[in-house]
């Protein structure tokens, strides 16, 4: 009976993977200087994109990575490095993405086609975060071979330019998964060890913020993480674009609501003839709850 229709998920990766494409188009149009204020601005706008994406439910934990075997690294460096925490993961991560992504902007600039590894970015932010095994294989995955003890020399990766955008994306998703992490354990006030929250998010495929939304505006509950990192409460009303549970503001023009990751995507799309864009305000800061206008809502 035909191909089932790919989940909403699907398509909101493919919406931020254009804009983390555009925003590398733009960065090569740019150069350095100027761009880079800008260029980091944009980037972390999209890991917190990324962030709520990855936070919001998915029908399988392993589609979320497909290039990098992204719990498995976490694990071991969490395990054996003793340098490692989320936090230096994620800036690992960045690091990785940033080679990644200079080799895929720059491929004729020569100080980009060979990792010295007795460099202090390459010794602090790479190999005492991540273990020596994981660190070769992603650097391989961009083209990286390691022919000396000192240094890793790149040959130009089969897969080309579409496969480097690909993996820089999911680094920087990695980025963002280590965010969430950090959020789980943090919320879990301190019950949760890092590795723990690696573990059962390895597994579970439950909404991670689904009570952001409660108006009342009170913190989402974590529930144990022991238990699958369930939550205890639930949001009303559903995102007027995604139609999931969890919409957190409502478009003061046209009452729209909306879920935070569809915001940071569609915010700044046509709203009505008389306002060119949305208008999104936190449902906590409305005078009215959201639930008894949900009936205006259009989908």
């Amino acid at each position: 009976g035909g191909n089932p229709l790919p989940p909403m998920d699907a398509k909101l990766r493919e919406d931020l993977f254009r804009r983390y494409v555009a925003s590398l188009e733009n960065r090569l149009e740019k150069g350095a200087g100027e761009g880079d204020k800008q260029g980091a601005k944009t980037e972390e706008a999209l890991i917190s994109t990324a962030t709520a994406l990855l936070g919001s439910y998915q029908p399988d934990p392993g589609q979320r990575f497909r290039m990098i075997r992204f719990y498995e690294i976490a694990e071991n460096s969490l395990r054996t490095q003793r340098s490692a925490n989320l936090r230096t993961l994620e800036a690992a991560f960045a690091t990785l993405e940033t080679i990644c992504t200079n080799l895929l902007l720059f491929p004729w600039k020569k100080e980009f086609r060979c990792i010295k590894t007795f460099t202090g970015p390459y010794v602090y932010q790479l190999q005492s975060v991540i273990c020596d095994a994981d660190l070769r294989s992603l650097l391989r995955t961009m083209g990286y071979s390691r022919d000396q003890e000192l240094q890793y020399n790149v040959r130009d990766h089969p897969g080309g330019a579409s496969h480097l955008r690909q993996l820089a994306f999911e680094l920087l998703l990695a980025q963002a998964e280590c965010r969430l992490l950090g959020e789980v354990v943090s919320m879990s006030r301190g019950f949760a060890l890092e590795l723990e929250a690696v573990e059962v998010r390895r597994n579970t495929r439950e909404d991670l913020f689904p009570s952001k939304a409660v108006g009342s505006g009170s913190s989402p509950v974590v529930g144990s993480i022991s238990s699958g990192g369930e939550r205890l409460s639930v949001a009303g009303s559903r995102c007027g674009f995604c139609n999931k549970p969890g919409a957190s503001h409502t478009c003061v023009n046209c009452s729209k609501v909306s879920c935070d990751m569809c915001m940071s995507l569609y915010g700044s799309d046509v709203c009505t003839r008389k306002n060119p864009h949305h208008n999104f305000v936190p449902n906590h800061q409305l005078n009215f709850k959201s639930s008894s206008i949900s009936h205006l809502v259009y989908r």
